[in-house]
């Protein structure tokens, strides 16, 4: 199980999201 992968995959889109909103 590769779950660090999983976790930046969902992470990464996540971040610019909330740099958007701010």
């Amino acid at each position: 199980m590769d779950l660090n992968s999983g976790v930046l995959e969902f992470l990464a889109p996540l971040t610019l999201i909330i740099r958007l909103v701010q």
